[in-house]
């Protein structure tokens, strides 16, 4: 946009008269990046990322390209142009959110495109670009990764950030600083690669608290770097923003995600919906995703960069057993509709011609998936707005997510969340599911769900374990992975479980001296939902449980000669605390059951109940979701299994309030075939589903 004097629009006018002209909607999106700004930008103010090991990069956006290892990291790039190596090109999207310079030059910026683009009538919603980072951290070759944000304008902000919150004497108490400080100046963030040091070499005793600050302070600079941008727009315009959401997610503490927490990020004065990327080659990893928005922000949720081409995935399409590239016509069809059934909506291809991820080759000629667009695009049009119109379910089942843990166990517990949300999935109640984290705690949002896992935390504030306690006190259904509050934000031991969750699940959890790996040697004691008295339970033993009280309920125990308990329940106020001294085997039948028999044991059954027109369960091999109509809503199944179905389709007649003496009408979008259901049906029909095949189903009072 820029012309060596002005932000000229003149280009992207004839795009979006184009568009008009063809009465098409549009959304457009800003990218502001310090390395997309023209080079003169970057040279003039000398905007750079500084290492922890203080190497210095200068932002510009030429270097991505003329300072890249092509064979290092990105395939996307075809050729490199000398100079300096560097094995990472993302570095260069990190940003000075705290140089001055950076923050007027974006200002202007943004003023200038907002009121450009403002006034068409055609325009949707704002888009920011979702690829945005301060903290990125540095893959350095052949080292590893390397933390950025140590730049003056950082450092000297981490000071001012401090000082708020302690004296100078009280943060060398907190970090074990020697020496001791002696002035402010002296104050400076903690290091990665080196042990117990900060930036200019002084010991830091306690480096778990010095890295839980340092981390904290990124964490709060870029959310308010993001908000000061959205703030910006709002100010201009009162069209919603959207983001696309593929960094920052809960838990994800790869080095994409630490800092620029998205979830971090909504509200109406911000980001006003997250989209939902789903690029990913496995349903729990697309259903990840979309569970990290769902949970953070109101519908809709505009379903992202799905493949144009699934084999143009460089990074996972290599294994020739992968979903997308046994058969990408699949894949598109149940990864789209699959996401319409569980809260997204519509859908961006990623890339329209070209090679590689687009659904047009270079020369003109159609791949398989641009049949399968248009054939999605057929079914969209004709069913409407019965699809466009109507919104995802409630949230009620929520997997908790602690920044505290992500910080010490990066991934270990998305990894967990992953198996509950396809379990889920499997057993029809994704529609219904998402991730929360601290903030949704703080912002009170915890009461909404009927149950909350919470499989991995063993690091916990304690005013987090509070809001856990009275969650459970007010009458919800929380489940304990193992070794749940044994640590605090600072990475320092409580010596027992937190007394919070203490109180909540009745137990006492001691880790064992030699855990049980793998182990069958457990068995229920109780019916539980689906799970049945007698069944074996087979995992990892890795805790002692001792009973605080008469009321804790055994679930299930250890060694039918020792009966240890192993999985207990607490009533607690109003509602149920579920302990788990085991961690179930996630490839078991143990755990599919137990995830789908707490929602049923919290008085929450599926919306819809899909089984064999025999009456056999058909987990895993048909997805069923559900979305709501003013006057009705829609069910979409989607066949998983590559087998063909004869289904019982069966309504939760009290969860969708069909009254007795009611008739609803049941109609097949697509075939505009239709039947009724009453009681006297059992608010059921029948129906088939063949090999990948999609239904989507209209039901309305008769």
């Amino acid at each position: 946009l820029w012309d060596g004097e002005k932000w000229n629009f003149d280009l992207w006018d004839q795009y979006t008269d184009a568009i008009a002209k063809l009465g098409l909607k549009t959304v457009l999106t800003i990218d502001f990046s310090a390395s997309r700004f023209p080079r003169e930008f970057v040279l003039k103010h000398g905007w750079r990322v500084c290492t922890e090991e203080g190497e210095e990069f200068l932002l510009d956006y030429e270097g991505l390209y003329k300072e890249t290892d092509l064979e290092l990291n990105d395939p996307r790039l075809r050729e490199v142009h000398g100079h300096q190596i560097i094995g990472d090109p993302y570095v260069f999207q990190n940003q000075p959110i705290h140089d001055p310079s950076f923050m007027r030059v974006l200002e202007e910026f943004i003023t200038a495109v907002v009121n450009h683009f403002k006034n068409l009538p055609h325009l949707l919603h704002w888009n920011l670009m979702g690829e945005i980072w301060g903290y990125k951290p540095y893959y350095k070759k052949h080292v590893g990764m390397m933390e950025t944000g140590y730049d003056e304008f950082n450092r000297k902000m981490f000071r001012e950030w401090l000082e708020k919150e302690h004296t100078l004497a009280g943060l060398a108490h907190r970090w074990g600083a020697e020496p001791a400080y002696r002035d402010w100046a002296e104050v400076e963030p903690p290091i990665r690669y080196k042990p117990n040091q900060d930036f200019k070499g002084r010991t830091l005793n306690n480096w778990n608290a010095a890295w839980w600050d340092w981390h904290c302070f990124k964490l709060e600079s870029m959310t308010r770097f993001v908000r000061t941008v959205a703030g910006w727009i709002k100010a201009l315009d009162d069209r919603p923003i959207i983001d696309e959401f593929n960094v920052g997610l809960a838990g994800y503490y790869d080095g994409w995600n630490k800092e620029a927490r998205w979830n971090y990020l909504t509200g109406p004065e911000a980001v006003d919906h997250l989209g939902v990327q789903q690029f990913e080659e496995t349903p729990e990893r697309n259903m990840f995703y979309l569970a990290c928005s769902r949970g953070a922000s109101s519908p809709p949720h505009q379903l992202n960069e799905i493949a144009g081409d699934p084999l143009g995935y460089f990074m996972f399409c290599r294994d020739d057993r992968s979903p997308m590239s046994e058969d990408p016509v699949k894949y598109v069809r149940r990864t789209f509709w699959t996401a319409q059934a569980m809260g997204a909506i519509g859908v961006n291809v990623w890339d329209l011609k070209g090679a590689g991820l687009s659904i047009i080759n270079e020369d003109g000629t159609k791949k398989p998936t641009w049949y399968e667009y248009k054939a999605i695009n057929q079914a969209v049009a004709q069913i409407g707005g019965r699809l466009s119109g109507s919104a995802p379910f409630p949230l009620k089942i929520g997997i908790l997510i602690l920044d505290e843990t992500s910080l010490r166990l990066p991934s270990r517990q998305s990894k967990l969340t992953m198996k509950i949300l396809k379990t889920l999935l499997d057993g029809h109640y994704m529609c219904e599911s998402a991730i929360l984290t601290e903030k949704e705690l703080a912002d009170g949002k915890a009461g909404d769900y009927a149950v909350i896992f919470a499989p991995c935390i063993p690091y916990i504030s304690w005013k987090n374990g509070n809001r856990l306690r009275d969650y459970v006190k007010a009458g919800g259904t929380l489940v304990l992975g193992p070794g749940a509050g044994q640590y605090d934000q600072l990475g320092k031991a409580y010596g027992c479980m937190i007394e919070p969750l203490a109180e909540a699940a009745g137990v006492e959890a001691s880790p064992l001296a030699i855990p049980e790996f793998g182990t069958h040697d457990m068995c229920w004691q109780r019916d539980f939902g689906i799970v049945k008295a007698g069944a074996n339970v087979r995992g990892d033993y890795l805790e002692r449980l001792t009973l605080k009280t008469d009321d804790v309920e055994v679930l299930a125990e250890y060694g039918w000669q020792a009966k240890l308990p192993v999985v207990t329940r607490q009533r607690f106020g109003r509602g149920q605390c579920i302990y788990l001294g085991v961690q179930l085997g996630t490839d078991e039948n143990i755990f599919s059951a137990f995830v789908l028999s707490v929602p049923r044991e919290a008085g929450l059954d599926p919306l819809v109940f899909v089984t064999s027109s025999e009456g056999k369960r058909v987990d895993g091999q048909v997805y069923a979701g559900m979305r709501r109509w003013d006057d009705g809503y829609l069910l979409i199944l989607v066949e998983a299994d590559d087998r063909e179905h004869d289904l019982k389709i069966q309504f939760n007649a009290a969860r969708l309030e069909f009254a007795p003496g009611e008739t609803w009408r049941v109609r097949n979008c697509l075939e505009d075939e239709g039947t009724e259901i009453s009681e006297a049906t059992g608010w059921s029909f029948n129906t088939a589903l063949g090999i990948a095949a999609v239904e989507i189903f209209d039901i309305v009072r008769g």
